[in-house]
C-alpha cells in the first residue's frame, strides 16, 4: 500500500481555495446559502447530511475486509478512531460550547431573519468541528487510495456537499467544516503514514476465501 498523493491532490487544491474563507466573519457562508433556501435543496441537503455518518463506517469496514487485505482493514480502523479523537478533543475541550448559527442569532435577536428547516433538530452548542464533515472528508480521502480519477472526483464532490449541508441546515458555520475537512485529511494521511511506517507481517493477509 502506497501513500498516493496524488489522488489526494484535489483535495489539497480545495483546502487552499478555502483557506481564505476563515478569515471572514463567521456567518458569511451560512447567510449566503440561506438565501437559496429552496424546498428542493432542503430535501437534497437533508438528505446528503447523512452520507457524513459514522454509521457507514460499517459498511466501509466490510467492503474492505471483504476485498482488500487486513492492512487496509487496520488503516482504516486507525484513521476512523484518530478522526473521531481529533473531533472530540476540540468539541468536548478546545471549543466546548461553541454556539451554532442558531443559538449566535437569537442572542442578538435575528433568528427570525432566516429560513430554518422544519424536521430538522437544532443543535444550539459544540460547533466547532463538523463531525459530519470531518467523517465525510475521512471516508473520501480514504477511499480515494484506491479508486480511479473520476471516482476520486465524486468521493470529493459528495464530501463537499455533506460540508455545505451542515452549514445550509444551520448547524455548523464555514470554519467548523473547514476545520473538519483538515481533520478528516489528516486523519487519513496519518494513519496511511503510521501502516506504512510500523509494518506488521500480517498486514498481506487477506480473508480466507
Amino acid at each position: 500500500m502506497n501513500l498516493y498523493l496524488k489522488r489526494l491532490f484535489p483535495y489539497l487544491v480545495l483546502v487552499f481555495i478555502g483557506f481564505p474563507g476563515v478569515f471572514y466573519r463567521r456567518g458569511w457562508l451560512f447567510e449566503r446559502l440561506n438565501d437559496w433556501h429552496s424546498p428542493f435543496l432542503d430535501g437534497w441537503f437533508t438528505t446528503i447530511t447523512w452520507l457524513g455518518d459514522a454509521t457507514f463506517a460499517v459498511l466501509i469496514l466490510f467492503w474492505l475486509y471483504w476485498f482488500k487485505n487486513y492492512k487496509w482493514v487496520y488503516a482504516f480502523v486507525l484513521g476512523f478512531v484518530l478522526h473521531v479523537v481529533f473531533v472530540h478533543f476540540f468539541k468536548q475541550w478546545i471549543a466546548h460550547g461553541f454556539e451554532r448559527p442558531f443559538l449566535y442569532y437569537q442572542q442578538i435577536g435575528l433568528e427570525s431573519s432566516f429560513d430554518w428547516i422544519e424536521g430538522v433538530s437544532i443543535r444550539k452548542l459544540n460547533s466547532f468541528p463538523s463531525g459530519h464533515t470531518a467523517t465525510a472528508f475521512f471516508f473520501a480521502t480514504f477511499l480515494s487510495q484506491f479508486s480511479k480519477r473520476v471516482i476520486v472526483y465524486l468521493w470529493l464532490f459528495l464530501a463537499i456537499m455533506v460540508g455545505l449541508s451542515r452549514v445550509y441546515i444551520g448547524q455548523h458555520w464555514f470554519m467548523d467544516i473547514y476545520v473538519g475537512m483538515l481533520f478528516g485529511l489528516w486523519s487519513t494521511l496519518l494513519s496511511l503514514y503510521l501502516v506504512n511506517r510500523y509494518p506488521r507481517s500480517w498486514f498481506e493477509k487477506r480473508r480466507k476465501q
